[in-house]
């Protein structure tokens, strides 16, 4: 059985305010996985370092000055792993919601997103750089990442 997961990992640094929160769901033809949704809920303002995560799905993490180690960069936790529905993915997209902010910069130029896809104990993680066109904006803190054309090569 394959098992799925999504992180959103920074491309540059980016700046977090206090109680800024970002939700990720899996939307499987249309249908959002219940046991995808992830939220991560930073208590702290933050300065996220490049190549770290800021979000994934799947689980609830708060992030505050107490859960960060003393000099280690503020990163969110890795991401739980979800059964899709069907063997076969017709149309997948990820819903990412923010709330109490906004990124400034475009989510393409800002963020990447790797899909994570376990095998028994083989893990494969492939990073996808946001194309424009596979984003659909439906207001200032909700997006949708269209992936069904980037993932019939990995499935």
């Amino acid at each position: 059985m394959n098992l799925i997961g999504f992180e959103l990992f920074t491309v540059r640094s980016l700046s977090i305010l206090p109680n800024f929160s970002i939700c990720m769901s899996i939307f499987e033809n249309g249908k959002k996985l219940v046991s995808s949704i992830g939220k991560d809920l930073y208590h702290e303002p933050a300065f996220i370092l490049p190549d770290k995560r800021l979000a994934a799905t799947g689980r609830i993490h708060h992030i505050s000055e107490d859960t960060a180690r003393s000099f280690a960069p503020f990163q969110a936790s890795p991401c739980s792993f979800t059964a899709p529905s069907c063997a076969q993915l017709e149309e997948l997209q990820i819903e990412l919601m923010l709330v109490n902010g906004e990124l400034i910069e475009p989510i393409e130029r800002t963020v990447c997103l790797h899909f994570l896809k376990r095998e028994h104990s083989y893990l494969k993680r492939i990073p996808f750089y946001l194309d424009p066109r596979s984003i659909e904006r439906l207001n200032s803190s909700t997006v949708y990442l269209h992936l069904s054309s980037q993932l019939a090569k990995h499935w």
